[in-house]
């Protein structure tokens, strides 16, 4: 990992830690998987994250015949030229690039030929004053119980996962009806000062009543009371996600691209 560069990634990286949030979350998340290269080339930068793809559920799901990840930094052509170099000595037959800057992306393109799987995009928020005030039908609850793990499940978060999140601190938000848990988000630390909202959802016989707005806006007013940078991730074809982050006043801090080495099937 880094060897003797480990401070100068972490440097360039936190420089400007939106931009490169998924690269800090995962060295954060998964600080003994995650390999590791800084390079300086000719006064450019070049970083390169790598991660077999079971280590993370959701990767492990949607790219089943990939067996390794890279996440490439580079500040320059020349950068991005020499992670090219360095995934073509070592990758795998089957393999995903996720992208947070054109230029690398569409250098990687005509390497590898790589085909898109998909693009997830991070919103965060700057004013608290936009938000408005939490619902008192809301609680907090801090620990992680069977039906808070059930209902999260359905979004792929698997119960070891989130025993990690709440050991470090992961608050739920969540609304009952009577006993019944029927709409839920939690929160839990990327690295740093970020925290991912996360695991939104509710139950069918619950929905459109406004409550996913309404934990969504209590896990963002908690975040921002106590200092913390909010992080709300959709994919961008959920549209009713994506609207639901714009309602709120949240912006676009980052768009990231996944892209599969060719003759590879994803969900």
């Amino acid at each position: 990992m880094f060897a003797d560069d480990y401070p100068q990634a972490i440097a360039y990286l936190e420089a400007d830690r939106l931009r490169h949030l998924v690269h800090l979350k995962f060295l954060h998340l998964y600080p003994d998987v995650v390999g590791g290269m800084y390079a300086k080339v000719g006064g450019e930068t070049a970083i390169l994250l790598d991660y077999p793809t079971q280590t993370a559920s959701k990767d492990a799901s949607s790219y089943p015949d990939a067996q390794q990840i890279y996440l490439p930094v580079a500040s320059g052509e020349a950068a991005a030229r020499c992670l090219i170099a360095q995934i073509q000595q070592s990758a795998p037959a089957h393999f995903a690039v996720k992208f947070c800057d054109p230029l690398t992306r569409d250098l990687f393109l005509n390497t590898f030929g790589l085909q898109y799987a998909r693009t997830v995009i991070s919103y965060t928020i700057s004013a608290r004053e936009s938000l408005p005030p939490p619902d008192q039908s809301v609680r907090v609850v801090t620990e992680l119980d069977d039906a808070h793990a059930s209902l999260y499940a359905r979004n792929e978060y698997p119960r070891g996962d989130l025993e990690h999140y709440f050991a470090d601190g992961a608050q739920s938000f969540s609304i009952y009806e009577g006993a019944e848990l029927v709409c839920s988000c939690f929160a839990f630390r990327n690295f740093g000062h970020v925290w991912e909202i996360a695991g939104l959802h509710t139950l069918d016989h619950a929905r459109r009543k406004g409550y996913a707005r309404q934990v969504v806006i209590a896990a963002l007013d908690t975040l921002v009371k106590t200092n913390r940078v909010p992080r709300y991730q959709a994919e961008s074809h959920n549209t009713a996600s994506m609207q639901l982050a714009e309602s709120l006043g949240l912006t676009c801090c980052l768009r990231f691209e996944h892209f599969l080495s060719p003759g590879q099937d994803f969900s």
